[in-house]
């Protein structure tokens, strides 16, 4: 089983959504992230079955656009400061 996580870091992301691996399927999830938070600067970094999405931007309207992800393809949403404190 695969884990998806959508990391909110408070600075800028400058890298685009990058694929580290070229699975078809993975492909398919890639572009469906990307088709829904395009414009959040985001990048995707893999470590075996665990997956970052990596943002820093942060508004009501993103989040939600992050619930229809967590709904649709099963990534679950997490804010970095709870990890740093």
């Amino acid at each position: 089983m695969e884990y998806y996580l959508i990391v909110y870091e408070p600075r800028p992301v400058t890298n685009k959504l990058k694929s580290s691996t070229g699975s078809a399927d993975q492909e398919k999830l890639y572009k469906a992230i990307e088709g829904t938070i395009a414009n959040l600067g985001p990048y995707i970094r893999a470590m075996k079955n665990l997956w970052f999405v990596y943002t820093d931007i942060r508004s009501d309207e993103i989040l939600y656009k992050f619930e229809a992800l967590v709904k649709d393809k099963g990534l679950i949403y997490i804010d970095k400061a709870i990890w740093d404190n």
